[in-house]
């Protein structure tokens, strides 16, 4: 009982809320759809790739028009898990050397999670 009691004052506080799991979940899918925005714009110079972010979804667009998801499950936009909101909202151009404008995104719940992106496009957790 004693045991039991020390973990539950020492562990318990140290596990990760939900909300932080979404919120890390989230800042993933936005690091894979940035990846992914970089290798179309690298693949087709021709198409203008664009990633849209607003606080409670984001989204690539090639030439102004929703692209599909990777696994094939609809279109874009994805929405953020109930409870993250993504900061700044904004939109980024890639050009056909897969680079756009630095750019860090902060991904909130009751923690925040950063996703960065470089210059040349390269994107990152930071």
């Amino acid at each position: 009982m004693i045991v039991l009691g020390i973990l539950a004052v020492t562990v318990l506080p140290r596990l990760p809320r939900s909300s932080d799991v979404a919120a890390r979940a989230a800042r993933d899918d936005v690091l894979a759809a940035l990846r992914y925005a970089q290798q179309l714009a690298m693949s087709d110079a021709t198409r203008q790739i664009r990633f849209v972010t607003s606080s409670t979804s984001f989204s690539l667009t090639a030439d102004n028009v929703a692209l599909p998801l990777p696994e094939g499950s609809g279109v874009y936009p994805r929405p953020l898990p109930d409870g993250v909101t993504a900061n700044p909202a904004t939109t980024l151009t890639y050009n056909g050397l897969g680079e756009t404008t630095a750019t860090t995104f902060i991904l909130s719940a009751s923690d925040s999670w950063n996703a960065c992106v470089e210059a040349s496009g390269y994107a990152h957790v930071c």
